[in-house]
């Protein structure tokens, strides 16, 4: 039989410790809201989209946590509906990455409890028609391997009969845990015991890793297309720039000033700031310049303190964007290293559960 003590388990994936989630608690925040509001047509869709991409994960994998739950936990969730508090189970129930399963049993320890134990302030009727809302989103079946319910009894069965048929139905669908309050449970260390927040823990960050890895596998390669064409552009711009430098420097040596008509001006006047920031930086050009603008006329001369002035301003300018657009890829940046982490964190998650299954 399957033990969950090892260490492997508790201690599953870098994705899970260290500063991970701290550097990415801004983007995780934000992420789980979007994925929270997401429909159920989409997280469906999303998750036939990991099916479709099997190779990439283990082939037995269902995609979906697989719980068997009992009756205190459903008790406890109508009890919470009628005193209007929030009901986790109730966010949780109804999603495709989640599959809950009870015995047939569980239709009369919840209606029982309703009669006896629901406080005679709290209306019945309604009461029953939340019990029966939450039931029939829940797969009741009957457990018929003789070797899951004498593996259950003999770990639980002489404590309380009554839980035997939810622990075998465990054993018998090879479940991930059983979600419960009962004490009786934890006494077994064959099936992990769950508690609803850990569920919509487990279910969000399935929607989260699933919808990262949609995004990455939709969304990147527009990104790397559009990365592609602005560093074409960059180059193209230069390249142009640099033309412009060399044809400016042969207008200027040549002194055929009428070709100045064949530099398109957006090119002239950024060869003409480059050739600026030389004679700023470069003491020996200037002196070598020097000699040729004495020669050109004091026309020349204005023009190239026109561009020390000009090109001085487009440096500021530039600075100023670069400022500007510092967070932006920053942001940009962590964004995507995030999405890798949601999506890993999905992996780890999916073995994770497969370590979890309840085996006889």
């Amino acid at each position: 039989m399957t033990s969950l003590q090892s260490g492997s388990i508790r201690n599953f994936n870098w994705f899970e410790t260290g500063n991970n989630k701290e550097y990415f608690a801004d983007f995780d925040k934000y992420w789980n809201e979007i994925t929270n509001n997401l429909g159920k047509d989409l997280i469906v869709y999303l998750r036939d989209y990991l099916q479709k991409q099997q190779f990439v994960f283990a082939e037995s994998n269902k995609f979906s946590v697989e719980l068997v739950i009992d009756s205190n936990i459903i008790f406890s969730d109508i009890l919470g509906r009628m005193k209007n508090k929030p009901s986790f189970l109730e966010n949780i129930i109804d999603d495709p990455f989640l599959k809950l399963f009870a015995p047939p049993a569980i239709i009369d320890e919840v209606m029982k409890a309703i009669e006896e134990d629901l406080p005679k302030k709290l209306e019945k009727n309604k009461a029953r028609n939340i019990a029966h809302a939450i039931l029939s989103k829940i797969t009741i079946l009957e457990g018929r391997r003789l070797d899951a319910w004498v593996e259950a009894y003999n770990r639980i069965g002489k404590r309380d009969a009554k839980d035997v048929p939810f622990l075998a139905l465990s054993f018998e669908l090879e479940t991930h845990g059983i979600i419960t309050r009962d004490p009786d449970f934890s006494e077994q260390k064959e099936v992990r015991i769950w508690q609803v927040s850990q569920a919509g823990t487990m279910v969000s960050d399935f929607r989260k890793g699933s919808f990262s890895f949609f995004f990455m596998g939709a969304g990147l390669p527009m990104i790397l297309q559009l990365c592609y064409w602005i560093f074409i552009s960059f180059l193209k711009i230069v390249k142009e720039i640099m033309e412009g430098i060399f044809l400016f420097a042969t207008i200027i040596v040549s002194g055929s000033f009428q070709l100045l008509s064949k530099i398109p001006p957006v090119v002239a006047i950024m060869a003409l700031c480059s050739i600026g920031a030389i004679l700023i930086f470069s003491g020996k050009v200037r002196d070598w310049t020097g000699g040729m603008l004495s020669k050109a006329g004091d026309k020349i001369t204005k023009i190239i303190n026109a561009i020390k002035k000009l090109f001085a301003k487009i440096v500021e300018t530039i600075k100023h964007i670069l400022e500007v657009l510092k967070p932006f890829i920053s942001i940009a940046w962590k964004g995507v290293l995030y999405l890798f982490y949601s999506a890993g964190l999905l992996l780890a998650r999916m073995n994770e559960l497969e370590h979890q299954r309840a085996r006889v």
